[in-house]
């Protein structure tokens, strides 16, 4: 809080892939805790404390607007991220709020967290990282 940055970028999430009941439970726990619950927290503080102006989370197009199979915790937390920050983005609109508050939400990535097996990576729908952080940079540096 003492920092007082421009900008935070929260750019973490994750869960167990498989079916669901075959998960361990703590691994459903942990990914609603770095996908949804620290971040409410973090933008709690953020907005609470007056310490930076300009936030930005990363969602997921797929897993916060639809089912996503074999992910369903981190679909249930990204839904919940989505519903927050519209929600909280409604009240800075409606309220004056000087604080710029942005989810950029990308498809599947192409990173080591998506397995090798993955459907998106079988249908080859999965993004360059790297065109990603272009539009976080375009986001970020936007006028």
């Amino acid at each position: 809080k003492e920092f007082k940055p421009d900008w935070i970028i929260y750019f973490a999430g994750g869960g167990p892939y498989g079916r669901y009941d075959q998960k361990n439970f703590k691994d459903h726990q942990w990914s609603w805790r770095v996908t949804f619950e620290f971040p409410a927290f973090l933008l709690h503080e953020i907005m609470s404390a007056n310490s930076c102006k300009n936030l930005l989370f990363i969602g997921s197009a797929i897993a916060e607007a639809n089912p996503d199979p074999k992910a369903s915790s981190y679909s249930a937390a990204k839904h919940a991220l989505k519903g927050l920050i519209d929600s909280v983005k409604a009240e800075i609109k409606n309220d004056s709020i000087d604080f710029r508050l942005e989810l950029l939400s990308p498809g599947y990535m192409d990173t080591p967290m998506l397995p090798a097996k993955a459907l998106p990576r079988q249908l080859g729908k999965v993004q360059d990282p790297k065109i990603i952080a272009a539009e976080v940079m375009k986001l970020v540096f936007r006028a």
